[in-house]
């Protein structure tokens, strides 16, 4: 009556086993990506939270805006016309 009991509880730390080895394996691929976003964040500047732009920043970000809303009006009127 043991016997399958120990299995079961043998083949259940298998799993857990491979749970954990799969949660480390995310964590890391997690700690990557989080690495991969800030070193982004340094390189270019509109992927920097609006809060951490420094002045001459936030004039490229109103400038490309403007840019950005022309390109839209101008889509828009082709589009309705």
């Amino acid at each position: 009556m043991d016997l399958p009991r120990n299995a079961n509880v043998q083949e259940l730390r298998t799993h857990l086993t491979n749970l954990l080895k799969q949660l480390e394996h995310e964590k890391k691929v997690c700690e990557e990506i989080h690495k991969i976003r800030i070193e982004n964040q340094k390189n270019n500047w509109w992927d920097k939270p609006i809060e951490d732009l420094g002045l001459a920043d936030l004039e490229k970000l109103k400038v490309a805006m403007l840019e950005l809303k022309e390109v839209v009006q101008k889509e828009v009127e082709r589009r309705t016309t």
